[in-house]
């Protein structure tokens, strides 16, 4: 409704109908395509519209809701982009076909996406933040964690929670380190205290004396096909005697006993 005496016009929030008025040359070459030189904010509830060059059937001037827009981060690039947009300004990737093919290649970095997606949303949610960490650790990707962490950081700055949760990235790697140091140490100990072992046999008498005369045989054959020192055969039988001996009697007592 225009007031034709003092040029004003009358209004309403679209939010809580509250009434406004205002001169009429706001709304003067006006239309529909542009409307940024109309745009006000409720005094009481705060919400943002703009005004219409269109009547309602109360002869008020129709307002409008300001659309809103949500941003989120691309899921390839981290470009902020409408959060109502499939595909990205930035790289041009499609964000639900991304999705699906990233979900294929790797299911692992898809899950542990999804809920560091889950961790921006609600950055004050601790739990959040405990099962992300929690679930990377028993993917053995913390270090993935600690990246995200980090990046995020470089977004918001230096701050008291992104250092709480990157400090704990830290812990759960050292933790996990000293686990595998142990680990190790406890198997090298096990394998320390077994049973020595030469040619797959254990260091007993009896089977140092075999593998003595096994070489020596060994040794015999080969200087006979090839007689390279002719003069050790005496010896290299004496000794393939004397070992094939000590086992026989070292058998024999095993036995015994």
């Amino acid at each position: 409704m225009i007031n034709e005496l003092t040029s004003e016009i009358l209004f309403r929030c679209p939010c809580c109908q509250k009434l406004f008025c205002t001169e009429s040359h706001a709304v003067e070459n006006h239309d529909n395509r542009s409307a940024k030189n109309t745009e006000f904010q409720c005094t009481d509830c705060s919400e943002d519209f703009y005004l219409s060059n269109e009547r309602t059937t109360s002869g008020l001037f129709q307002t409008l809701k300001r659309t809103q827009h949500e941003f989120v981060n691309c899921t390839k690039c981290n470009f902020l982009k409408n959060k109502k947009s499939d595909e990205c300004p930035s790289c041009g990737v499609i964000e639900t076909r991304y999705k699906d093919i990233v979900k294929l290649e790797n299911p692992r970095l898809f899950e542990l996406n999804q809920m560091w997606s889950s961790v921006v949303m609600d950055l004050e949610n601790d739990q959040a933040h405990q099962e992300f960490l929690s679930r990377a650790q028993s993917m053995s990707a913390l270090n993935f964690a600690a990246q995200k962490y980090i990046d995020l950081q470089k977004i918001m700055g230096s701050d008291d929670l992104t250092e709480k949760y990157i400090r704990q990235v830290e812990l759960r790697l050292e933790a996990a380190a000293n686990n595998f140091i142990s680990a190790e140490k406890e198997k090298y100990i096990r394998e320390g205290s077994g049973p020595k072992t030469f040619f797959g046999l254990q260091y007993t008498f009896r089977n140092m004396a075999l593998v003595i005369s096994l070489l020596g045989v060994f040794f015999i054959i080969l200087n006979v096909m090839r007689p390279l020192f002719p003069s050790l055969n005496g010896l290299l039988v004496a000794i393939v005697a004397l070992s094939t001996a000590l086992w026989a009697i070292s058998k024999n007592q095993t036995k015994t006993f």
